[in-house]
């Protein structure tokens, strides 16, 4: 194809010349004329006045008439000049903008420009070409295509126009007198039919800000939302995206809950589920094959039904389902439920094909359904599928051998090619939900992984993103230039970015970019989704070398690039900069003890967003909270400094940042006595205690993070008074246990699921040398040192005084307060018996939203009486109300922590206990709140006691 070229004259500082030897050369064009040049371009504006016509025909398209109008308020923009916009196509230069238009000259055309809708959905596209005095823009405008927007927008592309990011803070717009346009002719179809990206909830959005990205989304050729629609609308016709909890469409409750109770799903105690199906019911089945036809009978001008389980692992566990599965339940990302579900999803699309073997049928392969299914072989083109990237590596590609992550994922996505018609990436971009705001640039990786979704047949991407334009970078942008034609070149774009975005900035920035960008494909290590435990990401991707390289870069730019807009543009990424650099000093702090200094830091994270003073660009976190946000960070820091300064405990000294490590996958170490001064050095290296262990190499042959049992053993020189007992906090371990010694003697253990990270050592240091042996048994060990202080606070023990069973009922119509439901003399007959801690979704009551109520009778030890008592919950998902006695004596709310429910579901809390009665019976009544998946008291609930009086 002959691509687009566009003349404009100008001297290298960009003013607008006409060097004389052109001049003369055009006046001779003038006087023969018209020389071989100005025979074959077009002239659309002469300096600053228009020389053309914008022809929409008659009877054009409202799209037409949008795209016109669009051409010509951004060719003013551009040119100066307006030009009109006519219906008929007159004499001299026209640019015909649409179906209508084209058709005045499509038998000189030579192309056909893209029209209708077919099964497929391959007949998007549209056609720019030059023919007579003519300029062609017009794509297939059948819904929900948008073809003649799109050429209207590769148009004003190949011009210099740009739309990096949402808004007038991300567009690029040149300037240029004279417009000619070379001999053109193109026929643009897409390489990928889906390309979505929308915004999760994850981060707050203005009115504006959905809108903003819609009108960004098609200037950049994305696809038309109606294309790739939320299944439960009921005009998407087209692609339905299979969106979380949308199996209830396939048995409305209405019709067969009080007649067919059998068709739902068992719940473990018995009860049925009303929002999913037994999966192995022929009744469930058939009843779904008829909910699904009925709909294309009704609705035959619908192409698709699409459908997935609840974002969660619920399942049936009637015996059949349960078989099925063949003995899996899985883990978030692989897949042991996938047996059970997709042999029900085949069937279906079997029952359907055969009376309509021209429709889809569409679902997620998610949470721990992504694996292909076994027992099952043979291809259904009639099924379409959405392949989650849950729990996948976020900074390598496909193409990446040494990522066992990826290949993973490439062997499940390979054998999905061999079994289903069509195939959608569901990424997410950004992956880090802890709200580091890192930088996720992988403009290559991008480029990588949908060239292999392709190679296999794949249909594009539906990426749930947020509005968090630093950390992306132009991952999005990228990703929509590459899903028209995937042999571009990311680092062409990046290249292009840099010089038209930050003008005489360009070369210090794409330093910048490009460096960044390296350090997340060059990554040594693996970094996942999802993460609670993602305080080290950062320093582990931007080590301080390369944020310093990173400084200096971005102080040249501004050097460079003082005036406007090109000043606040760079001025952005260095506030985006100085976020992640203040994060990685906070940890830095951290590594030192000095709490009160990472607080500091983390504040500084946080004002960056003030700064910035554009929530499109940066956030400090949205209404789901952020480990990683600088308030998640400041929290942290907060959290453990009263253990420093002398507030709970006074700090003595952290631990060495570099400790002796060894593995011992048959956790044998304690029976070899590893933990003894006289253990020789073989077999141990050294290691740093400032990131998960996985993070420095520690992984199984084919690379995946070791789990089980490492040692670590630091040596110390201790200055304190001999025969001093010593606390030890262990600020960050990885869900890992760990049991202590000192000096050789044993002193002291922590339990993996521990509240406090305290242990009172049971074992002396000795005045000068000391060594301390920590034995951590988890998935990755400790990720910040240890530290040891000196109690200046009340020590707290905690004391198990309850049953395994507590009494349970709901209440939706919140009627619990008004009658008294935490008295302690209530009438409990309507009360059912669940385990606790669980949440209730994995017990008898099953799938609820909404308010419920807990109750349990204790008797803690009569020699408790006269010390401080307080009860602490592990975590109750999401809001609690704790009543005591019948009194409300606390409460874990939005109210009373200003946080949203996102960040208070899972995190511990204590309540004082005042009223308890030691060697009595107590009441306890716990007042719940769930707005969405899971809830209830999900860990365990422990009675405190401090140290009694001396």
């Amino acid at each position: 194809m002959e691509p687009l070229r566009v003349t404009d004259h100008r001297n290298r500082q960009g003013r607008r010349v006409l060097p004389h030897a052109l001049a003369l050369l055009a006046l001779a064009a003038l006087l023969a004329g018209a020389d071989a040049q100005s025979s074959n371009t077009l002239l659309l504006v002469e300096e600053g006045r228009p020389r053309a016509k914008i022809v929409i025909g008659q009877g054009a398209s409202a799209q037409a008439q949008s795209a016109a109008a669009e051409m010509q308020t951004y060719l003013q923009r551009i040119t100066g000049a307006e030009l009109r916009i006519v219906e008929e196509r007159t004499r001299g230069a026209a640019i015909l903008v649409g179906q209508a238009a084209a058709r005045s000259v499509q038998s000189s055309l030579g192309l056909e420009v893209p029209s209708g809708l077919t099964r497929d959905f391959d007949d998007e596209g549209y056609v720019i070409a030059t023919v007579d005095q003519n300029l062609v823009l017009a794509g297939n405008e059948t819904e929900p295509y948008e073809g003649t927007w799109y050429a209207v927008y590769d148009f004003l592309h190949s011009l210099g126009c740009r739309w990096y990011f949402p808004g007038e803070f991300g567009e690029v717009v040149p300037t240029m007198a004279t417009l000619r346009v070379d001999p053109v002719r193109r026929l643009v179809r897409p390489d990928l039919r889906v390309r979505d990206t929308w915004y999760s909830g994850h981060l707050a959005q203005t009115g504006s800000q959905p809108a903003d990205f819609n009108t960004w989304k098609r200037r950049n050729r994305m696809s038309k939302r109606h294309l790739w629609d939320h299944c439960a609308n009921p005009e998407a016709k087209f692609l339905q995206n299979p969106v979380d909890d949308s199996t209830y469409r396939l048995l409305p409750k209405e019709k067969y809950w009080d007649d067919h109770p059998e068709y739902f799903a068992v719940l473990p105690g018995g009860n049925r589920n009303d929002r999913f199906l037994c999966m192995n019911s022929p009744g469930a089945l058939q009843a779904a094959t008829d909910t699904v036809l009925e709909q294309f009978r009704t609705r035959p001008d619908h192409h698709d039904f699409a459908f997935s389980p609840p974002d969660a692992p619920v399942l049936c566990h009637c015996p059949e389902c349960t078989q099925a599965m063949h003995g899996g339940y899985g883990g978030e990302g692989r897949g042991d439920v996938s047996d059970a579900w997709f042999g029900f999803v085949f069937r279906l699309a079997d029952a359907v094909g055969r009376e309509m073997p021209d429709k889809y049928i569409t679902t997620m392969a998610y949470y721990n359904r992504c694996r292909p299914p076994e027992g099952v072989e043979g291809r259904r083109s009639n099924v379409l599928l959405q392949l989650a990237s849950i729990q996948q590596c976020t900074v390598h590609s496909y193409a990446d051998p040494d990522c066992w992550s990826r290949q993973e994922f490439a062997a499940m996505l390979k054998r999905w090619q061999e079994l289903t018609g069509g195939q959608v990436f569901y990424e997410y971009d950004p992956h880090d939900w802890s709200h580091s705001q890192r930088p996720a640039w992988r403009s290559q990786g991008i480029a990588d992984d949908l060239r292999f979704l392709k190679q296999g047949g794949g249909w594009g991407f539906s990426n749930e993103g947020q509005m968090a334009w630093m950390a992306t970078g132009l991952n999005y942008y990228v990703r929509s230039r590459l899903a028209w034609d995937l042999q571009q070149n990311p680092q062409a774009m990046i290249t292009d970015f840099c010089a038209r975005f930050f003008g005489s900035a360009a070369k210090p920035m794409r330093s910048y970019y490009n460096a960044v960008e390296a350090a997340i494909r060059n990554c040594p290590t693996h970094v996942f989704a999802f993460s609670k435990h993602a305080r080290d990401d950062v320093p582990v991707l931007f080590p301080q070398a390369l944020r310093k390289r990173c400084g200096r870069w971005l102080r040249e730019a501004a050097r460079l690039a003082p005036q406007e807009p090109f000043a606040s543009r760079v001025r952005a990424f260095r506030l985006h900069f100085d976020r992640i650099n203040a994060l990685a000093e906070a940890h830095d702090c951290a590594l030192a003890g000095d709490y009160a200094g990472g607080s500091e830091w983390a504040d500084k994270a946080g004002r960056t967003v003030a700064d910035t003073g554009d929530t499109m660009l940066l956030q400090d976190a949205g209404p789901w909270g952020g480990v990683c946000s600088g308030k998640g960070v400041g929290d942290f820091m907060r959290g453990v400094l009263p253990w420093t300064d002398n507030t709970k405990g006074r700090l003595i000294t952290a631990l060495p940042v570099r400790a002796l490590f060894r593995t011992d996958p048959a956790s044998q170490g304690v029976v070899h006595r590893w933990y003894l001064p006289t253990e020789p050095r073989k077999g141990w290296r050294s290691i740093l205690v400032s990131t998960a262990w996985h993070h420095q190499g520690v992984v199984t042959a084919e690379g995946r993070p070791y789990e089980g049992v490492g040692w670590y053993r630091f040596s110390m020189n201790w200055k304190g008074g001999t025969g001093e007992r010593v606390s030890l906090f262990a600020p960050d371990r990885r869900g890992a246990a760990l049991w202590v010694w000192v000096n050789g003697h044993f002193a002291g253990y922590l339990p993996a699921d521990a509240q406090s990270p305290v242990i009172d050592l049971a074992a002396e240091f000795a005045s000068g040398p000391n060594e301390l042996v920590v034995r951590a048994d988890g998935a990755g060990g400790l990720a910040l040192p240890p530290f040891l202080f000196r109690p200046t606070g009340k020590r707290l023990t905690e004391v198990s005084v309850f049953p395994g069973q507590w009494l349970f009922r709901t209440d939706p119509q919140e009627q619990g307060l008004a009658e008294n439901w935490h008295r302690p003399g209530l009438d409990e007959s309507a009360w059912q018996a669940i385990p606790v801690p669980a949440a209730w979704e994995q017990t008898a009551v099953g799938p609820y939203d909404g308010y419920a109520w807990y109750r349990v009778r204790f008797t803690p030890p009569a020699e408790l009486s006269g010390r401080e008592l307080a009860l602490r919950f592990g975590a109750v998902d999401e809001q609690a109300w704790v009543y005591l006695n019948g009194e409300l004596v606390g409460e874990h709310t939005t109210a009373s922590t200003g946080r949203t429910v996102h960040q208070i579901w899972d995190e511990a809390f204590d309540i004082p206990a005042t009223n308890l009665r030691p060697g009595e019976e107590n009441m306890l009544a716990v007042r719940v709140h769930d707005s969405l998946m899971a809830g209830g008291i999900h860990r365990p609930v422990r009675l405190l006691a401090a140290s009694p009086p001396e």
